[in-house]
């Protein structure tokens, strides 16, 4: 039996690039497709874990120099306690994907961000 349908909400804009089309919903970037439900989800969690691990550890002057939470990105363990602490931290248990997943994500971006900081 075949899958039913998923009803989409209507896009707020569409732009068309001949070979592609962009839809623009009102929570940003959504894919479609088997699985999109869930990605969606979890890039929006990682976004919310983004802006949280930036605010805690860099201003616009720089990476902070002293707070507890600052060696929270020197191994995945640590950063996972961290982000247990928060109230980011979803009520199933996303360990491994805290772990393998969010932390070289989040890791990375505070990297780039720390580069571009003066």
């Amino acid at each position: 039996m075949p899958r039913k349908i998923k009803v989409w909400p209507e896009p707020l804009e569409i732009h068309d690039f001949g070979d592609l089309v962009v839809e623009v919903f009102e929570d940003g970037t959504q894919h479609r497709g088997r699985g999109s439900t869930q990605k969606n989800l979890h890039d929006v969690w990682v976004s919310k874990i983004e802006v949280w691990a930036t605010d805690l550890l860099l201003t616009p002057n720089g990476p902070r120099k002293f707070g507890k939470e600052l060696d929270m990105l020197e191994s995945a363990a640590k950063f996972n306690e961290a982000l247990q602490r928060s109230d980011l931290y979803p009520e199933s248990d996303a360990y491994s994907s805290v772990r393998k997943r969010v932390y070289p994500r989040i890791k990375k971006q505070v990297q780039i961000l720390t580069d571009l900081l003066p």
